[in-house]
């Protein structure tokens, strides 16, 4: 496996030179470490002053995901699902390879996990979050021996808690990728040790949950409830029982709940790795994992000041959206994040040609498969479904119409004259405008200027970096006519916020209880009412006859709330989604026709096309372990299907 490396030397340059990046970042104007100092470094120094040992510890946290970072974090999880396309540089290098189906133990496209692993177009998420485990135990063990002068001992065991807790959330990290991993133990390996003492089996799934589980959960006893400014993004109870709440929902979804699947998978020894039977009572504790998080008390989904359902969504990521208030980057919804995250993000999402006064590069965008899946804004969901071909079928009393024309105000026209827009875009809910920005609307971060995603429009190809499917995504931009914080705006990316936890918990009720538990309509609705919909008894009153309507519905929920926050990727797969018996994430990505010369009213431009034909497999839904790893370990044994 990655732990072995050649000899101590080795190991030790390692850790001085993460050390010493994450020195010249978080203490930049403190002259102890010079380049001299550096190379003379050794690992025992590292624990004798506060300032080297917190410099580890960030080290330590460098391996969480950087979403916010369209280069970087685990970007296939993002251009591989129906939910959106990519069209940038490193995108047939990287996700492009899983979309198509030409991937493998020898070719795993993954990217990296956050600064510190990531690991370019030929990276996978096992090493870095091994990194991650193998940086937090060794912190654990060696913090104690800064002196009490530089690091109180109360401060010391805050420290440990938080390594803990990120070695916990590696762990699941890597489980929702993988299924069963190796569990290394709480002792530091030895990197002079024989192949033979280092080549560890996989544990079992049931082996996995109980440690994570046990490790969480003693994180969550010692950890704050809360967090002083300072100190936001640092893990609370909060982030343990949340991060608890969403694995046991994975845990209990069918992909790893008695998967008939992976049945025969095992150890050479015969250790079956996966659960042979499904188990409901694994709703259970996933509902209960949920409740518990709603019931400290403590989160809350955000709004406006004023109420208003587009600030109120769009202001969970940007806090407040308006212009007249104070910006945060955090907020009570969020449970777990990375604050002040890379401003990155925007510079993918704007429209590309002139658009916008600073450099943008706009290429991720929803397919028309995620337009389609906004509801209207009476809370009715227009597409029902779809033909072998792709031909939407229309809810006849949603009110909503594809291919008509008429002028009309857009949400975010801020008292300019209306325009002429498809009416396919038109009284659709107010997530919808936050999210989907299409082609000739107007990009107000540019004061109003228009993109146009055809062909040699300014925002189109043949440039590489264009909308593929005539759609960008809007929602990591706030929507103010002046940039804030600069050119390129920061913000906190949430790994968990609340809304994801009340819909983990209604989901768990429907799956454990049934539809008639009072409490699946009233967090459903709480969701709902902060996006100005009407409650979801009055549209589809209906669908409580029945835990499998009810199910769909919860997902269409999921998919919308949380759309373009990495959860499409793990939703498709745990629940091994499919229509007309594929995949959803395989067959035709639809959009608009990008190829048109123009984009003239009821012209070519506005016809469904099918931009991008995906593959996908069996054995897609759990990731390979790369062949590397196998060479350096020959007790590892491989996923389903590869």
């Amino acid at each position: 496996m990655y732990k072995r490396v050649k000899n101590m030397k080795t190991r030790i340059n390692y850790i001085l030179l993460t050390v010493a990046a994450a020195l010249l970042t978080l203490t930049s104007c403190d002259k102890f470490l010079d380049v001299t100092n550096v190379e003379q470094m050794t690992f025992d120094k590292i624990w004798e002053r506060q300032s080297t040992a917190e410099a580890y510890l960030a080290t330590v946290y460098g391996y969480m995901p950087d979403h916010s970072n369209a280069n970087g974090g685990e970007q296939a999880i993002f251009g591989v699902t129906d939910e959106s396309s990519m069209s940038w540089p490193n995108y047939k290098g990287g996700p492009g390879t899983i979309a198509n189906g030409t991937w493998g133990p020898s070719l795993v496209r993954l990217g990296g996990a956050g600064v510190n692993g990531t690991t370019g177009a030929g990276g996978t998420a096992w090493k870095p979050y091994y990194q991650g485990i193998r940086e937090a135990l060794i912190f654990m063990k060696n913090i104690d021996r800064v002196p009490d002068n530089e690091i109180s001992a109360e401060q010391k065991t805050q420290y440990k808690w938080e390594a803990r807790f990120l070695r916990a959330y590696y762990y699941a990290s890597l489980m929702r990728f993988y299924g069963p991993v190796v569990l290394l133990g709480e002792e530091p390996l030895d990197p002079t040790a024989s192949q033979e003492a280092l080549s560890l089996p996989r544990n079992s799934w049931d082996e996995c949950m109980s440690y994570v589980l046990s490790e969480l959960n003693a994180c969550a006893n010692a950890l704050p409830v809360e967090r002083p400014s300072a100190q936001l993004g640092r893990p609370t109870r909060g982030a343990a029982l949340a991060t608890i709440a969403r694995l046991t929902l994975y845990s209990a979804r069918p992909l790893l709940n008695g998967n008939p699947m992976y049945a025969n998978i095992a150890n050479k020894d015969g250790k079956k790795l996966f659960p042979a039977t499904a188990d409901n009572n694994k709703w259970k504790t996933a509902a209960d994992a949920a409740k518990a998080v709603i019931d400290m008390g403590v989160y809350d989904l955000y709004k406006s000041a004023d109420g208003d359902p587009y600030k109120s969504y769009a202001g969970v990521f940007y806090t407040p959206v308006d212009a007249t208030e104070p910006t945060t980057r955090w907020n009570s919804e969020i449970i777990l994040g990375r604050n002040a995250g890379s401003g990155n993000m925007a510079i993918h999402l704007v429209p590309r040609g002139g658009v916008q006064s600073w450099g943008s590069y706009g290429g991720w965008g929803p397919t028309q498969q995620q337009v389609d899946a906004y509801a209207m804004n009476s809370g009715k969901y227009p597409i029902t479904g779809y033909s072998s071909t792709g031909i939407p079928s229309i809810d006849p009393t949603s009110g909503y119409t594809e291919n008509e024309w008429g002028t009309w105000q857009h949400p975010f026209d801020k008292g300019k004259a209306p325009r002429a827009y498809l009416s396919m875009y038109k009284n659709r809910e107010p997530r919808f405008y936050v999210t989907v920005f299409w082609n000739a609307d107007m990009w107000y971060q540019a004061y109003g200027q228009v993109a146009y995603f055809h062909t040699t429009g300014n925002s189109g190809p043949p440039e590489q970096d264009h909308a593929r499917t005539g759609y960008l995504n809007r929602k990591w931009v706030p929507n103010s006519d002046s940039p804030r914080d600069g050119v390129y705006n920061t913000f906190s990316w949430p790994y968990i916020r609340y809304a994801e936890v009340l819909l983990n918990y209604i989901e768990a009720l429907n799956e454990y209880s049934g539809p008639g538990n009072a409490d699946i309509k009233k967090y459903w609705n709480m969701i709902r009412s902060r996006s100005g919909l009407p409650n979801i008894e009055t549209v589809y009153p209906d669908i409580f006859n029945s835990k499998e309507l009810v199910r769909e519905y919860i997902l269409k929920e999921r998919r919308i709330e949380l759309a373009f926050e990495g959860h499409r990727y793990f939703d498709t797969r745990t629940w091994m989604m499919k229509i007309n018996g594929q995949s959803v994430d395989s067959g035709p990505m639809y959009g608009m026709n990008v190829a048109a010369t123009n984009s003239d009213q009821g012209g070519a431009f506005w016809q469904r096309m099918n931009t991008e034909t995906r593959v996908f497999r069996d054995a897609f839904y759990l990731l390979p372990i790369s062949q590397d790893e196998l060479n350096k370990n020959h007790n590892l044994v491989q996923n389903y299907g590869w």
